[in-house]
């Protein structure tokens, strides 16, 4: 049985973990959850893939500050 994920699992320091957040996307579209991987694995078989520009930037960890 899977754990379901509340607010409190994806937030940290009021931080939103993007790499995350995209991976659950690619799940639900019946896509590899592979977002952010190609930078360890220093290629991308994705070419289709919606996120395979923001994917392949440098420097990132992948987190957006959530400010208001």
């Amino acid at each position: 049985m899977k754990k379901q994920l509340g607010c409190n699992d994806l937030l940290e320091n009021d931080q939103v973990d993007i790499a995350h957040l995209i991976r659950s996307i690619q799940r639900l579209e019946k896509n590899p959850d592979c977002f952010g991987v190609a930078e360890i694995q220093n290629h991308c078989d994705g070419m289709n893939c919606a996120w395979r520009r923001l994917c392949l930037e440098k420097p990132q960890d992948h987190r957006a500050n959530e400010t208001s």
